[in-house]
């Protein structure tokens, strides 16, 4: 559809209006981050990676508008073929097959080592350098990038395809064959065990749970709990709330405000060692150990509410 100089005006004048909001949203999301850097409180994260989330939408209304609504089409076509690029070298081997260091190595040596044709390679490398996550440093020599040695991190999701071409299209329902464990290669230990064996990676995951619970702690007001437990009758024992795997009792603090002055019981359930990393008291809370692999001790009639993030 060609354009009048009146909607390019338009369109410039909406560019130039949604630019200023991403210099905005850069400005608060700086200001957040300075803040809190090398600050071990809950609530750091979680106003930073509120700030980060507020950037990114305000980031991506600016794409799209640049990329107008025809290309934009497009794109999902650009998606579908980069996504299914991913995929290939996945499987194929790329991502353990490039150094991690960040050296490159060049096609023809990868298509030596993991057995497949050095054309075919390039093919998919061309759709995964342009815009990552890989890096083309030469004519068909390819490296890692930030971009891509995180999908080594994220072992689960990585091969999750592998885990369930292996073990079947059916929910994982143990504590020792799941993606998680098959990624990492666990043997005798759970998920659970595995990340406690390593007190680096534990800390790492209580902080992303924390941050997690903080950027989404304005979803919690959104369920009027106090009016629906209000229409029935309590007493001091009354389970009112069970949060399960609440990590560190964010939502179920917040849920205990909101239902002021309703007589019953909270109660945070999660897994051992999360409970023994408690660093806040949580008065009025009662903490169980719990498994949510195994049948719920806590029986009643139930109203659920999907807490974000589990």
């Amino acid at each position: 559809m060609s354009k009048t100089a009146e909607s390019l005006a338009q369109e410039i004048a909406t560019i130039k209006q949604l630019l200023s909001r991403v210099e905005a949203a850069v400005d608060v999301y700086a200001e957040a981050a300075t803040k809190n850097v090398g600050q071990k409180s809950s609530s750091g994260p979680g106003e930073v990676s509120e700030k980060h989330t507020a950037l990114f939408m305000e980031t991506s209304q600016l794409l799209r508008t640049v990329r107008g609504p025809l290309d934009m089409v497009f794109s999902n076509f650009e998606n579908s073929a980069h996504s299914g690029a991913l995929r290939v070298v996945l499987e194929m081997g790329v991502f353990d097959a490039l150094p991690q260091d960040g050296s490159p190595a060049t096609a023809a040596a990868l298509s030596e080592k993991l057995g497949v044709e050095k054309d075919l390679l390039v093919r998919f490398m061309r759709v995964l350098t342009p815009v990552g996550p890989f890096a083309e440093v030469g004519p068909e020599e390819y490296s890692h990038t930030p971009y891509s040695r995180v999908y080594l991190y994220n072992l689960a999701n990585a091969k999750m395809y592998a885990y369930f071409r292996e073990h079947g299209y059916k929910n994982p329902d143990s504590n020792y064959i799941n993606p998680y464990c098959f990624a990492h290669q666990t043997g005798d230990k759970t998920m659970w065990e595995h990340i406690g064996s390593d007190a680096e990676r534990l800390r790492n995951l209580n902080l992303a749970m924390m941050a997690q619970s903080e950027a989404a702690k304005w979803t919690v007001g959104i369920f009027p709990f106090k009016e629906e437990l209000s229409k029935v009758e309590t007493n001091e024992e009354t389970v009112l709330v069970v949060d399960i795997g609440g990590g560190k009792g964010h939502a179920t603090k917040q849920i205990q405000a909101l239902t002021e002055g309703i007589q019953g019981k909270l109660v945070l359930q999660e897994r051992p060692e999360a409970l023994a990393d408690l660093v806040d008291s949580l008065p009025g809370i009662i903490t169980m150990e719990y498994d949510f692999f195994t049948p719920q001790p806590i029986e009643g009639k139930y109203l659920p509410y999907p807490c974000p993030g589990k």
